[in-house]
């Protein structure tokens, strides 16, 4: 007899339809939050770490040490005040007060 021919060889596969086992012994996998620095993939370790914590604190509301109105970053270090006009220096990434 020659096999794999017809319908009723157990060892065909034209009789009925492909098992696929699936393997449920894997746990789930907590995956670490990345957010903005998503966008450089895979890889960087620790300097992405170090990049999420920057622009984390970045990103904040920073607020005046003079009035308590919002400041904006106008160049490295320097910031601006959009309640009381007042231009002044502090810190890189976010305001030391």
């Amino acid at each position: 007899m020659i096999r794999g021919l017809g319908l009723r060889d157990p060892s065909s596969n034209l009789g009925g339809p492909i098992e696929v086992k699936k393997n449920n012994n894997t746990m789930a996998v907590k995956r670490k939050k990345i957010g903005a620095a998503g966008r450089f993939g895979a890889g960087y370790g620790k300097i992405k770490e170090k990049l999420i914590n920057v622009e984390r604190k970045q990103r904040k509301r920073q607020d005046c040490p003079f009035c308590g109105g919002r400041i904006k970053r106008k160049s490295k270090g320097v910031w601006d005040c959009t309640k009381c006009g007042k231009v002044f220096a502090g810190g890189v990434f976010t305001i030391n007060k």
